[in-house]
């Protein structure tokens, strides 16, 4: 098993939100931005199109590259029943052939999500005890 974790994505240019699940993956390197891929039919209903979105390569582990588009500013929070989280700003990418949301190792750290029992699918917020632990969301898939 691996770490997911329910979000709320927000397209801060038309308003429009979404609620899902999202794979936790610190190998999903971004730098200094925060970042989140969105698969293309989720993109698409929050308003976010490829018209005008830059076009880039991304290296992956095991070596290669994929075609990843530059979609835009996002607003990305964890949703969960106890608590109260708020947004943080991001870059959305929708990299070609994934069909899950991710969430890159910046995002990861500006969300607050520590995973301490990753085979077990167990997280917590980085400012809770460790035996607060938190249930993995169910895996959701964007597809056409």
């Amino acid at each position: 098993m691996v770490v997911r974790v329910k979000v709320e994505l927000l397209n801060p240019r038309t308003g429009m939100k979404v609620r899902t699940s999202a794979l936790v993956n610190s190998a999903f390197e971004s730098g200094e931005i925060p970042e989140i891929n969105v698969p293309l039919p989720l993109a698409g209903n929050l308003g976010y199109t490829l018209t005008g979105a830059k076009k880039i390569k991304y290296e992956v582990a095991g070596g290669g590259q994929v075609t990843t588009y530059v979609l835009g500013e996002i607003g990305v929070k964890v949703v969960v029943e106890d608590r109260s989280t708020s947004y943080v700003k991001a870059r959305a990418v929708a990299i070609e052939g994934e069909e899950e949301v991710i969430l890159s190792d910046k995002l990861i750290q500006e969300l607050k999500i520590v995973v301490v029992e990753p085979a077990s699918g167990k997280w917590v917020f980085r400012d809770e005890p460790l035996d607060r632990l938190r249930e993995s969301a169910l895996r959701e898939v964007w597809r056409k």
